[in-house]
């Protein structure tokens, strides 16, 4: 299924990558980041892939809260790029998914720590935002092993 997705759906998305991490805050009208897969030069490359559920009365809010995630996670050190997928004539019920590409399974820790930790400054309750919006999430963690590609 990954290779399936990473041919697919980000090949797309397969263009230089910017620089993975900056020192300040993104601006909000940063223009999208630019996403390179490289397995043989990123073995440990780490995939955050979020599946969502939206009403569609949600979607605004829930656009909103990935645009400010995405924001904040180009800053921290490893992250390596980001796209937003729409499933089209969708019968699962999932017609979002996230998928973030981190350098290594230690920068997807950190980074998942760091996350909670703003999101908790910012006064942002996740699980209850999507809660509260109707909105159905699965989460994993995913590699490419070489030998499967």
């Amino acid at each position: 299924m990954l290779r399936r997705l990473a041919t697919a759906a980000l090949a797309s998305f397969l263009i230089a990558c910017t620089t993975p991490h900056a020192a300040r805050a993104i601006p909000e009208n940063t223009p999208p980041m630019k996403l390179t897969i490289d397995l043989e030069q990123n073995p440990d490359i780490q995939f955050r892939i979020d599946r969502f559920s939206v009403p569609e009365a949600a979607r605004p809010e829930l656009e909103a809260a990935i645009h400010r995630s995405t924001r904040f996670l180009r800053t921290q050190p490893g992250f390596l790029g980001h796209v937003v997928l729409e499933r089209q004539n969708d019968t699962s019920g999932y017609n979002l998914m996230t998928v973030a590409a981190w350098e290594s399974p230690d920068a997807l820790e950190k980074a998942g720590a760091e996350a909670r930790a703003y999101y908790e400054r910012i006064g942002v309750d996740v699980p209850a935002l999507l809660s509260r919006l109707g909105v159905k999430m699965e989460r994993g963690n995913y590699r490419a092993p070489l030998a499967l590609q």
